[in-house]
């Protein structure tokens, strides 16, 4: 995973490796904490990958938003699209065949409002 600087969003770069990621804080204390990154407004989504994949697809609690056959894969997210709150990011890289080759999770704390 790549990270990407943008003028005045953060980039979502903290991915979760496993489905099993078990927390003992809130998201919103974990965005506090900087555990987790905030999201407000328009966010870039870089995914690098060793692998080639056919097209990679970025999901928003587990619902399809957006794909790209495209080198380098990269995605703008708008979180004024989603309540604010926690929400998990899923980029799933695809191989020709269909079968995804690879998944990258991250959990993000939105907030629109920038009260953090």
């Amino acid at each position: 995973v790549h990270r990407q600087k943008a003028e005045d969003s953060s980039v979502i770069d903290k991915w979760i490796a496993d489905d099993h990621t078990l927390y003992s804080a809130s998201g919103k204390e974990l965005a506090k904490e900087g555990k987790i990154d905030v999201a407000h407004g328009v966010m870039p989504v870089q995914v690098d990958l060793v692998t080639d994949p056919s097209y990679v697809s970025l999901y928003v609690d587990g619902d399809f938003s957006a794909m790209t056959n495209n080198s380098p894969f990269s995605f703008e997210w708008d979180s004024t699209t989603v309540q604010d709150g926690e929400h998990l990011i899923e980029a799933r890289a695809v191989d020709t065949d269909g079968d995804v080759i690879s998944s990258l999770r991250e959990l993000v704390w939105v907030d629109n409002n920038s009260s953090l």
